[in-house]
């Protein structure tokens, strides 16, 4: 995998250490419920996220990676936040494309707009292209409003409207969604929550279904997403196969 980065355009970064692993953590601390978890946006905070994404199909096989800078902007008087994300090293396999390596390359340093709502929510992002978007999407995990236990869950539609909104209007859709807290737990930064989603669209009578299974790792202190993986996948439907692999992990 080639890497560019926004000074030199050399190799930086293995392809292997573009995305890590999600820390060990320790259940030596008893966390108390209910628990409220939400974002803490202050302006003028920044983070970086790198974020691998797998796409395949049949033959196709796709890899990336990205890592983004975000700013966050100002935090209105409705608890929306804006932040400005800044592309600040990718990496693509895609050999003998010289074209694609061309116009990838020119998008370091490309900034993205987004807002945001104190739960998490994506409200307006400036990247049209659902493919592009997908980092900041990944970023953007929604939270419930009020305080939750152990096991409880919520309908989560944020998790599915992406593809969702790919298909035909016309097309019957069965569409279900809902994200959980697994459990809290300590770690070497303190307390931390596990959560996991699934979503399913199924495609009209007897159509393909699209699967969507995930878990992430959200720091209770720091009021930040720590780590998300998340994979969707459809059912296999006249020949018709693929799966999308994103993984987002906090790095600063």
């Amino acid at each position: 995998m080639r890497h560019w980065n926004r000074r030199d355009f050399i190799v930086a970064t293995a392809c292997a250490g573009m995305v890590g692993c999600p820390k060990g953590r320790s259940s030596q601390v008893l966390l108390q419920y209910p628990v409220t978890l939400g974002w803490r946006w202050v302006p003028g905070a920044r983070w970086t996220w790198r974020t691998q994404i797998k796409r395949s199909g049949n033959s196709l096989l796709d890899e990336r990676a990205e890592t983004w800078r975000y700013t966050v902007l100002s935090f209105d008087e409705f608890d929306v936040a804006t932040l400005e994300a800044r592309l600040i090293e990718l990496g693509l396999e895609a050999e003998g494309r010289e074209s694609e390596w061309r116009r990838e390359r020119n998008r370091l340093n490309q900034t993205v707009t987004l807002r945001l709502g104190m739960d998490g929510q994506l409200l307006w992002c400036s990247e049209p292209d659902l493919m592009r978007s997908m980092p900041h999407r990944m970023l953007a995990m929604r939270l419930p409003l009020g305080a939750i236990a152990e096991h409880d869950e919520w309908p989560d539609a944020d998790l599915t409207r992406p593809w969702a909104r790919l298909l035909p209007a016309a097309l019957d859709l069965d569409i279900q969604a809902h994200t959980r807290l697994v459990e809290l737990f300590q770690d070497e930064i303190g307390a931390c929550a596990a959560l996991a989603s699934e979503g399913r669209i199924r495609m009209g009578h007897g159509g393909p279904t699209l699967n969507i299974i995930g878990e992430a790792r959200f720091s209770t202190v720091m009021g930040v997403l720590l780590h998300r993986h998340l994979q969707a996948r459809i059912s296999p439907a006249d020949g018709l196969t693929g799966a999308l692999d994103l993984t987002l992990t906090r790095i600063g």
